[in-house]
């Protein structure tokens, strides 16, 4: 559930600016940040609060956001002092980053808001008051935003996310997955694998397949000095979610097409399940 509304006897055009139930559709909603192009929410119709849902599955790379469609932005200063209301929960608790859990942006400006507590499996109401107290102008660490800054942001409203990716920091999936990834690009990057190893020390004798896999062993053995859990499972996450991960995965082509080696829905779906 989403909504904007007035509040605290606020000059508002009406109690509601917008809200969605998510009763039948994502009803226009969409998925920005760490896609390769804005794309549709996935929508369900039930395992929302208490109606049906939205949702994304994270594949890599930065944050992702739901971003509000039009109903949402245009000129908001009636609802200064107002509310916005969701209710969010992740799949898993895992090691949560730090990123802007609200954006406001206008055609000049962006403010962010961070709300507390951070989300678990079950769902948490949030509040979040439209008015300058909190909010910060860019990101979390900018200077905090003025009244003349958040109504002119609301004036102008041109863009609203909500924060969806709360799991596994990027370092870390990062870790988690290298010597997987590592593994099935080895036969497409034997040579270059093989010029790394030696130039972190290993051991330059046998043939250069050999020399090459000693260099992802001791990568992984890295990873696990730095006290990093090294599965997938450690962190939380079901199995039955490896199916949407390799789905969302897929969406990322900006990664994709850049790796050595042709990545398939199936490939991707192995890499996963080694990492599990």
């Amino acid at each position: 559930m989403t909504e904007i509304f007035g509040s605290g006897g606020q000059p508002v055009i009406s109690p509601f600016k917008a809200f969605d139930d998510f009763v039948a559709s994502a009803q226009g909603w969409t998925i920005t940040g760490d896609v390769s192009a804005e794309s549709p929410a996935l929508y369900s119709g039930g395992g929302g609060n208490p109606d049906g849902a939205i949702s994304w599955v994270d594949g890599g790379g930065s944050y992702w956001y739901f971003t509000a469609p039009a109903k949402y932005l245009g000129d908001d200063s009636a609802f200064y002092g107002g509310i916005l209301r969701f209710d969010l929960k992740v799949t898993a608790i895992t090691m949560l980053g730090e990123a802007p859990d609200v954006l406001l942006t206008s055609d000049t400006l962006t403010l962010a808001y961070d709300c507390t507590p951070e989300p678990t499996t079950s769902y948490t109401r949030y509040t979040v008051h439209l008015k300058e107290t909190g909010w910060k102008v860019g990101t979390l660490s900018g200077a905090a935003a003025t009244v003349a800054q958040f109504k002119q942001v609301l004036s102008k409203l041109t863009r609203l996310r909500i924060r969806g990716e709360f799991n596994v920091a990027h370092g870390v999936s990062n870790a988690l997955l290298l010597p997987h990834v590592l593994a099935f690009n080895l036969s497409s990057a034997t040579e270059r694998y093989a010029d790394v190893a030696v130039a972190a020390g290993i051991s330059a004798d046998g043939s250069r397949e050999t020399v090459a896999k000693r260099g992802l062993e001791a990568i992984e053995a890295l990873c696990r000095d730095c006290n990093i859990p090294m599965r997938l499972s450690d962190h939380g996450v079901p199995a039955d979610a490896l199916d949407r991960m390799t789905d969302g995965a897929m969406t990322v082509q900006r990664l994709l097409i850049r790796n050595v080696r042709d990545v398939s829905w199936d490939d991707a779906r192995r890499i996963y399940e080694a990492a599990f």
